[in-house]
């Protein structure tokens, strides 16, 4: 399985740069992406420079053709496309300076346990200090490299830190267990120099990302790949139990380490042959070369999105954009359009059913107009239900109003992703609720035949602080009244690029002209999901017991899950709040983010989501109280 590792296109401005944090900008010369910029969670992983990556999500994006991490039949494997609410996200592109490559790796772990545990929680894990990044590099020559990172040594926020320890192996290249590292007196220091830990800890998200510097003869500061080389990595996620659970995400999907085993443990991995290969460039480098499709270009024209009316027609639609650069012609692209359940699904194969098409409409749907370079294109149906569909839905029927969808695009082009699902809904809230299901259909016979398949939920949050306890924070200031709208900016001309070049660094402008043309490209080109998630944010990640158990280097036995599909909301509310409150009905609370849900074979089970915003009292506080007691006295006595 080929991928491809797009070179570095840069912003207006700064092109051909490539992504630069604190610590790496002192080896390429390039001016730091801020934290006081950024919006992502954690803040610096959104530089604009990140344009044009190669990109993969998990759930995954591709169906696999085998399986290592149980419970499944072969071949089958979530291949959902990008999403709204990865569980990991690995991005990719490469630099080149002379003859000289730079890889930047990036892994985004959003679904983790890191972070200490809450006051008086039995959690015995801690992701950043638990959880394993492991990565194998081809090289031009020699046996295949193992390098096995563990996220942080600590425990608190942090932007560009410092990662935790550092192993190298190398392995041969039938795979199997590894051998001590002997090229240099303990691992290559540029793997320590160039890679770096985000941490947030009210998330408990973080991310590695990793610059690889390629050449031969200096194996302490070169990493010797060939073009093309042999890439394989896994994300080993750690979280609570009982029993201890490992969510392993490994590229190529279902590549995963098997075992530690011997004593002392010796970690064991795939053969190389099972490896993707990855190439400098290809197919749909860069920003261009192919047709795009997010999830803010598929949805439905109802309020919210994923709600199906049941008298009126439904009509969906999906807004691919042209960046091939070159005209579409009509007809060269085909969208089918399926949904399932709202809540989260183990197979794409299994819960997604195709849209009937009503109104003289198709599913699949083909484009009716050209769609030019650079434009998007829009394909429609409609479902109109009929009466027999309609009685599925409450009241008559239990099926649920929210729908989650899946696009896929087919044709001639190339499409950078495929297939889009949207599982994230905009809802308002003082009080708001929603029942989920949780679907284990096609993942076939349950660790125990016959008996029910324990699905694990995770709970992630944005911006829900929990409500402050003994009153109200204290006032704050008003805020500053706004300065009058400025109008949008015309991107630098070539023009004002060369008049803020100077010799700080290789092709950088001065490091504040750079910021502002960071700034400019960011503004024109926001990232979808870190706009969203400026707005209160909960996600319900769900994770499928395979009844596989392996044993860690440090001798703990951990069950293997495997991941479904996430669902969640972005919250709106007008008006003060003390804070947040959210409850998840129908689950075993393991932890207070960690919940537990049997559910039976091949078959489906329903949780009820609740989110309370809990708002300030109006009013004198001491009066508030006064009133609140003067008729609890009056009921007691029976006054009125």
């Amino acid at each position: 399985m080929d991928v491809f590792l797009p070179p570095a296109i840069g912003v207006p401005g700064l092109g051909g740069q490539p992504p630069t944090w604190p610590g790496v900008n002192t080896l390429n010369g390039f001016t730091p992406w801020p934290d006081t910029l950024s919006l992502s969670v954690p803040k610096g992983l959104d530089d604009p420079r990140w344009a044009g990556h190669v990109a993969i999500g998990y759930p995954s994006i591709t169906n696999s053709t085998s399986s290592c991490c149980a419970g499944a039949p072969v071949g089958v494997d979530p291949g959902f496309g990008a999403t709204t609410n990865d569980d990991v996200a690995f991005r990719a592109l490469h630099h080149v300076v002379g003859t000289q490559r730079f890889l930047y790796l990036s892994w985004w772990v959003k679904a983790s346990n890191a972070g200490p545990p809450a006051p008086g929680q039995p959690d015995q894990i801690n992701s950043l200090l638990d959880d394993r990044l492991t990565v194998g590099f081809g090289r031009a020559a020699g046996d295949p490299m193992i390098l096995v990172i563990t996220p942080s040594s600590v425990a608190n926020t942090t932007s560009a830190g410092q990662i935790g320890s550092v192993e190298a192996f190398t392995v041969p290249s039938a795979g199997g267990p590894v051998q001590g590292w002997t090229e240099t007196s303990g691992p290559p220091a540029w793997i320590r120099r160039n890679t770096n830990v985000w941490i947030d800890t009210d998330s408990h998200r973080y991310a590695v990302q990793m610059r690889v510097p390629v050449g031969s003869k200096d194996a302490d500061n070169l990493l010797d790949l060939a073009d093309p080389f042999a890439f394989w990595f896994e994300v080993s996620v750690k979280l609570p139990g009982p029993p201890l659970l490992v969510a392993p995400y490994s590229w190529p999907l279902n590549t995963c380490i098997t075992s530690f085993c011997g004593f002392p443990s010796v970690l064991n991995v795939p053969p190389q042959s099972a490896w993707s290969t990855a190439r400098f460039g290809g197919p749909g480098s860069g920003d261009t070369g192919f047709v795009r499709l997010t999830v803010d270009d598929i949805g439905t024209q109802n309020t919210p999105s994923s709600q199906i009316n049941l008298t009126s027609p439904n009509v969906f639609v999906a807004r691919p954009r042209n960046r091939t650069g070159a005209p579409i012609a009509a007809g060269d692209v085909t969208a089918e359009f399926r949904i399932a359940d709202w809540g989260s699904v183990a197979d794409p194969a299994a819960p997604w059913t195709p849209i009937p098409a009503t109104d003289g409409t198709s599913n699949p749907t083909t484009s009716t107009a050209a769609i030019a370079d650079g434009a998007q294109g829009s394909l429609t149906m409609q479902w109109k239900l009929s009466d027999a569909e309609r009685n599925a839905f409450p009241p008559n029927g239990t099926k649920p109003l929210h729908q989650c969808m899946l696009v896929t695009l087919t044709g001639p082009e190339m499409f950078n992703p495929a297939s889009v699902w949207r599982n994230m809904d905009f809802v308002a809230a003082s009080r708001f609720e929603r029942s989920a299901t949780v679907s284990n259909v096609g993942l076939g016979a349950s660790p125990s035949a016959g008996g029910p398949r324990t699905a694990y939920i995770l709970i992630e949050k944005l911006n829900m602080p929990a409500p402050v306890r003994g009153g109200p924070p204290p006032e704050q200031p008003p805020p500053e009244p706004p300065t009058p709208e400025q109008p949008p900016e015309e991107p630098p001309t070539v023009g004002e690029v060369n008049a803020v070049r100077d010799d700080e660094g290789p092709d950088d402008p001065k490091s504040d002209e750079a910021l502002e043309l960071l700034t400019r490209a960011r503004a024109a080109d926001p990232d979808p999901l870190d706009t969203r998630e400026q707005k209160p944010t909960i996600r319900y990640h769900v994770f499928h017991d395979t009844g596989l158990d392996v044993t860690a280097e440090d001798g703990r036995v951990f069950r293997v899950v495997r991941p479904g599909t996430a669902f969640g909301f972005h919250v709106e509310h007008e008006g003060d709040l003390l804070g947040w409150q959210d409850e998840l009905r129908g689950a075993t609370r393991i932890t207070d983010r960690f919940y537990r849900l049997d559910v039976p074979e091949e078959g489906t089970a329903t949780v009820t989501t609740t989110i309370d915003a809990v708002e300030k009292p109006t009013g004198n506080g001491c009066l508030i109280l006064w009133g609140r007691l003067v008729r609890f006295l009056r009921k007691l006595f029976g006054g009125s």
